[in-house]
Protein backbone atom coordinates (compact mmCIF):
# COMPACT_ATOMS: atom_id res chain seq x y z
CA UNK A 1 0.00 0.00 0.00
CA UNK A 2 1.47 3.33 -1.05
CA UNK A 3 1.19 6.24 1.40
CA UNK A 4 2.28 9.88 1.39
CA UNK A 5 3.66 12.47 3.78
CA UNK A 6 3.21 16.14 2.96
CA UNK A 7 6.10 18.51 3.62
CA UNK A 8 6.88 22.17 3.09
CA UNK A 9 10.10 24.06 3.73
CA UNK A 10 9.55 27.47 5.32
CA UNK A 11 10.97 29.19 2.25
CA UNK A 12 8.81 27.20 -0.19
CA UNK A 13 5.53 28.45 -1.57
CA UNK A 14 3.95 25.06 -2.25
CA UNK A 15 3.55 21.87 -0.26
CA UNK A 16 5.29 18.81 -1.67
CA UNK A 17 4.77 15.09 -1.04
CA UNK A 18 6.87 11.96 -0.76
CA UNK A 19 5.55 8.44 -1.36
CA UNK A 20 6.43 5.36 0.67
CA UNK A 21 5.11 1.85 1.22
CA UNK A 22 3.20 1.00 4.39
CA UNK A 23 1.32 2.95 7.05
CA UNK A 24 4.37 4.38 8.83
CA UNK A 25 7.77 5.75 7.83
CA UNK A 26 10.81 6.11 10.07
CA UNK A 27 12.37 9.53 10.54
CA UNK A 28 15.60 8.51 8.80
CA UNK A 29 13.74 7.16 5.78
CA UNK A 30 11.63 10.32 5.58
CA UNK A 31 14.76 12.50 5.61
CA UNK A 32 16.26 10.44 2.77
CA UNK A 33 13.02 10.64 0.76
CA UNK A 34 12.85 14.43 1.18
CA UNK A 35 16.52 14.82 0.26
CA UNK A 36 16.02 12.67 -2.82
CA UNK A 37 12.89 14.59 -3.83
CA UNK A 38 14.65 17.95 -3.49
CA UNK A 39 17.95 16.80 -5.04
CA UNK A 40 19.97 17.14 -1.84
CA UNK A 41 21.43 13.63 -1.69
CA UNK A 42 24.96 14.80 -2.42
CA UNK A 43 24.84 17.50 0.25
CA UNK A 44 26.45 15.59 3.10
CA UNK A 45 26.90 18.64 5.31
CA UNK A 46 23.19 19.20 6.03
CA UNK A 47 20.55 17.42 8.03
CA UNK A 48 16.84 18.03 8.53
CA UNK A 49 15.01 18.86 11.71
CA UNK A 50 11.54 17.41 11.13
CA UNK A 51 8.75 19.32 12.86
CA UNK A 52 5.09 18.28 12.97
CA UNK A 53 3.20 21.00 11.07
CA UNK A 54 0.16 20.76 13.36
CA UNK A 55 1.75 20.63 16.81
CA UNK A 56 5.11 22.35 16.03
CA UNK A 57 6.93 19.61 17.97
CA UNK A 58 10.25 18.36 16.66
CA UNK A 59 10.26 14.63 15.93
CA UNK A 60 12.72 12.47 17.87
CA UNK A 61 15.09 10.02 16.21
CA UNK A 62 12.95 6.94 17.00
CA UNK A 63 9.60 8.33 15.85
CA UNK A 64 7.50 6.58 13.23
CA UNK A 65 5.44 9.05 11.22
CA UNK A 66 2.01 7.99 10.04
CA UNK A 67 0.77 8.35 6.48
CA UNK A 68 -0.96 11.57 5.43
CA UNK A 69 0.71 13.69 8.09
CA UNK A 70 2.23 17.12 7.37
CA UNK A 71 5.76 18.02 8.42
CA UNK A 72 8.05 21.02 8.10
CA UNK A 73 11.67 20.03 7.46
CA UNK A 74 14.23 22.61 8.46
CA UNK A 75 17.81 22.47 7.25
CA UNK A 76 20.56 22.39 9.84
CA UNK A 77 24.25 21.46 9.74
CA UNK A 78 24.90 17.76 10.12
CA UNK A 79 26.38 17.01 13.51
CA UNK A 80 28.28 13.96 12.30
CA UNK A 81 30.29 15.82 9.65
CA UNK A 82 33.73 16.83 10.82
CA UNK A 83 35.35 19.72 9.06
CA UNK A 84 38.85 19.21 7.76
CA UNK A 85 41.41 21.48 9.39
CA UNK A 86 42.34 24.43 7.24
CA UNK A 87 45.81 24.20 5.83
CA UNK A 88 47.95 27.27 5.50
CA UNK A 89 48.74 28.01 1.87
CA UNK A 90 52.32 28.90 1.11
CA UNK A 91 53.57 30.36 -2.18
CA UNK A 92 54.68 27.76 -4.67
CA UNK A 93 57.74 27.95 -6.87
CA UNK A 94 57.15 27.95 -10.60
CA UNK A 95 59.56 26.54 -13.18
CA UNK A 96 61.05 30.02 -13.62
CA UNK A 97 62.11 30.06 -9.97
CA UNK A 98 60.00 33.10 -8.95
CA UNK A 99 57.25 32.68 -6.36
CA UNK A 100 53.72 32.98 -7.69
CA UNK A 101 51.54 35.87 -6.55
CA UNK A 102 49.55 34.87 -3.50
CA UNK A 103 47.25 37.86 -3.49
CA UNK A 104 44.47 38.46 -5.99
CA UNK A 105 45.17 42.20 -5.93
CA UNK A 106 48.79 41.57 -6.91
CA UNK A 107 47.67 39.28 -9.74
CA UNK A 108 45.25 41.95 -10.96
CA UNK A 109 48.00 44.60 -10.92
CA UNK A 110 50.33 42.30 -12.86
CA UNK A 111 47.67 41.71 -15.53
CA UNK A 112 46.97 45.45 -15.81
CA UNK A 113 50.69 46.19 -16.18
CA UNK A 114 50.99 43.59 -18.96
CA UNK A 115 48.00 45.08 -20.77
CA UNK A 116 49.45 48.62 -20.48
CA UNK A 117 52.78 47.45 -21.93
CA UNK A 118 51.00 45.69 -24.79
CA UNK A 119 48.89 48.76 -25.59
CA UNK A 120 51.93 51.06 -25.48
CA UNK A 121 53.92 48.79 -27.79
CA UNK A 122 51.03 48.61 -30.25
CA UNK A 123 50.60 52.40 -30.10
CA UNK A 124 54.33 52.91 -30.84
CA UNK A 125 54.17 50.43 -33.73
CA UNK A 126 51.14 52.26 -35.15
CA UNK A 127 52.87 55.67 -34.85
CA UNK A 128 55.99 54.46 -36.70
Amino acid sequence: MSSVVHFKFRSALLTDTVNFDGDHVSLGDLKRLIAKRKGLLKAIDIDFAITNADTQEEAGSTVLLVALCSVEPGRRPASTVTAEPKREVSPTISLGGAPEATNKAEEQEDEEAKLRELMESQHEAFQA
